[in-house]
């Protein structure tokens, strides 16, 4: 089990506790030899740092130039990054009329699940590559669990797939696929209140004639809400209320709010009437799974209202992390 504060994270095993600094330059020993961990870096970007082979944890890494005050320069020769300022991915934070400031997710306001595919990988210790666990870098321990996996189980990861970035893919395909299940709590019921969820993904190829949830809650009918995709079609399912809406098969930033909702993915956006149902399913877990070889780069889920502001930042800041276009 993992207790995770802003300053520090704690790991106990049996009757050993070892408490282990998140960020800055300063590394603790005992660390697990390839772990990676959430960390706050200069200029307070989100990035993290990972166990090197003296058991030490690295400086945190906050990516490329997208976080300003980190240096980002190869350490192997090589010519650094290009960082210059005319990144359409800054114009795009000009036009939305955000600031340019760095921007950093643990800052959202209701944030309760945040999930990138560089960090919080524990590894199917009898099934070589396998994911078992995906850590919620939130705070809020809300971790996704693979699931309903056969032997062999393809749930894994796609290494630096979407500019330099990881991602889980889900090749299980058939008709049961796997799934990311993360467990009911409090802070994933949300009434019939607001609520948002942002993805960078590709959506997968269908397999069947069933949809597959990419962010699945109790569905319609135990009172909850469900995201799903059939091929390039995505949908929201609310208490009677629904909406569709097309994309392509691409990597993408894929946002989804309520309780008026709205979805909009791949250059394309729709939109319904307000839900009037609780949506809080009480006792249903969270599924992620999507199609076969769908893939996820990161998630972020918040309880309660995610403002026009607070998207056009998270939408600017992926545009300029993943390198993508819409």
């Amino acid at each position: 089990m993992t207790y995770r504060t802003l300053a520090s994270i704690t790991l106990v095993c049996g009757s050993i506790t070892i408490a282990l600094p998140m960020c800055g330059g300063n590394s603790v020993s005992n660390c697990v030899v390839g772990q990676s961990i959430a960390c706050t870096g200069n200029a307070g970007c989100s990035g993290s740092q990972v166990c090197n082979s003296q058991g030490t944890y690295d400086p945190c890494n906050c990516g490329s130039g997208s976080d300003a005050g980190v240096d980002s320069s190869p350490t192997d020769g090589s010519p650094p990054n290009d960082s210059s300022p005319t990144d359409s991915s800054q114009q795009d934070v000009a036009d939305a009329g955000v600031d340019a400031a760095p921007f950093s997710v643990l800052s959202l306001p209701g944030l309760v699940v945040w999930l990138e595919a560089s960090m919080g990988i524990v590894y199917d210790t009898q099934q070589t590559g396998v994911l078992k666990r995906w850590q919620d870098q939130s705070g809020n321990g809300n971790d996704a669990v693979v699931t309903n996996c056969g032997s062999p189980c393809y749930v894994t990861i796609d290494p630096k797939t979407v500019n330099g970035h990881d991602a889980v893919i889900n090749g299980s395909g058939g008709f049961a696929p796997s799934v990311l299940r993360i467990a009911d709590v409090a802070s994933l019921q949300w009434g019939t209140g607001d609520w948002g969820v942002v993805m960078v993904m590709m959506p997968g190829t269908s397999q069947n004639s069933n949809t597959c949830p990419l962010w699945n809650k109790g569905g319609t009918n135990n009172g909850g809400m469900g995201i799903y995709e059939k091929g390039n079609a995505l949908s929201i399912t609310a208490p009677v209320q629904s909406l569709n809406l097309s994309t392509t098969q691409k990597w993408q930033i894929l946002s989804a709010r309520g309780k008026n909702l709205e979805m909009s993915a791949g250059g394309n956006s729709a939109t319904a009437p307000a839900y009037t149902g609780n949506i809080d399913a009480i006792g249903s877990f969270v599924d992620i799974a999507g199609e076969y070889n769908t893939e996820i780069a990161e998630v972020i889920a918040v309880k309660g209202t995610l403002s026009d502001g607070d998207l056009a930042q998270i939408q600017a800041y992926y545009k300029q992390k993943y390198k993508l276009t819409n």
